[in-house]
């Protein structure tokens, strides 16, 4: 994967499969099957520019990388472009002679040659992660307005609320596999994957603490629990007030039933008093 001149660029993609003649970096499992795919290097011998003008806008599961040498001619031209480029708001991670510029979907790296296919794994295994991260929060974000328009059913609910027992499940499943998915990714943003190579892992770590990854799962875990318990009670109130409207109903139908035979007892006592010879 090392460039053949001082500069490349590199179009990662998140595929349930690698497609014929793309290249497979890396595996995951969690929260879906993945891989991320990469295309064979564009390269610039002379001028990074050349790279900027052909590169395209990053898709919402895709990463765009370049990478420069260390130490080549470009390099000092290439920082200012590279920082134009990725755009801000922007991270920035050094691990020893390795240096990256990260925001959702671009990225930059400036490192040896023979370090920035290292580079590479740790920004796909970080970007596929945190991406995921950042959909459950938005999705998260969104429901805001629903949960508070729900917060009175955790407490009250009258008959015109049964007709939404439907969307309220809908809503409770949601919230439900939102934490599976958070679950499933909690680990992996933690801490890099220990197959990756050492200047990978240490490279991994430095964006998660400059993401502040920890704190967003934090929150975001926080929100969760809030919706959770929100609609659980809301989920038991309803479901309390549905079967007292049976049990209502069940009572009813047993005194009219009562009743309708307490009637037939009195008139089939009046009649036999009148047709009695007595």
């Amino acid at each position: 994967m090392e460039p053949a001149g001082h500069a490349a660029y590199y179009r990662i993609e998140f595929l349930e499969e690698a497609p014929q003649g793309r290249t497979s970096l890396w595996e995951f499992t969690d929260p879906v099957p993945a891989k991320a795919v990469c295309d064979p290097p564009v390269v610039a011998t002379k001028d990074v520019g050349a790279i900027l003008e052909g590169a395209g806008s990053p898709g919402a599961d895709t990463l765009e990388v370049l990478a420069a040498e260390s130490g080549s001619p470009d390099e000092g031209r290439g920082r200012d472009e590279f920082r134009a480029w990725v755009g801000a708001p922007s991270i920035t991670a050094k691990v020893e002679d390795v240096f990256v510029l990260w925001r959702p979907g671009r990225a930059a790296v400036r490192a040896p040659a023979d370090r920035i296919e290292s580079a590479l794994l740790a920004l796909a295994e970080f970007a596929f992660y945190e991406a995921h991260l950042r959909k459950i929060e938005a999705e998260t974000a969104v429901r805001w307005p629903e949960a508070q328009d729900d917060t009175h059913l955790a407490y009250d609910v009258a008959a015109a609320d049964l007709a939404r027992h439907k969307e309220l499940g809908e809503r409770t499943v949601g919230v439900f596999h939102r934490r599976i998915r958070q679950a499933r990714i909690g680990s992996h943003l933690s801490r890099p994957a220990d197959t990756l190579p050492p200047l990978a892992r240490q490279l991994g770590n430095v964006l998660r603490e400059k993401a502040e990854v920890e704190d967003r799962l934090e929150s975001l875990d926080e929100k969760t629990e809030v919706y959770e318990y929100i609609y659980e009670l809301a989920s038991q109130r309803m479901g309390e007030y549905r079967n007292a409207r049976r049990e209502m109903i069940l009572e009813i139908l047993i005194i009219l039933i009562l009743v309708i035979e307490t009637i037939a007892t009195v008139v089939d006592g009046l009649i036999y008093w009148y047709v009695s010879p007595d």
